[in-house]
Order: C-alpha cells, then sequence, then structure tokens
C-alpha cells in the first residue's frame, strides 16, 4: 500500500480512514 503525505479523512459511513491523493484516488486502510 502506498501511502502520500495527505491529512487522513474519516469516513463514518464506511468507518475507515482513507486519504485523498492527487489524482482522486481513495485509498483505503
Amino acid at each position: 500500500m502506498v501511502w502520500y503525505n495527505k491529512p487522513a479523512i474519516w469516513s463514518e459511513e464506511r468507518d475507515r480512514v482513507y486519504v485523498r491523493v492527487d489524482g482522486g484516488t481513495d485509498f483505503w486502510r
């Protein structure tokens, strides 16, 4: 999993934390 230096966004719907990359792709963990 590649992580970018971006602030993590909390999604209550999925109860998961993901990061938005410049390309707009969401990486879930």
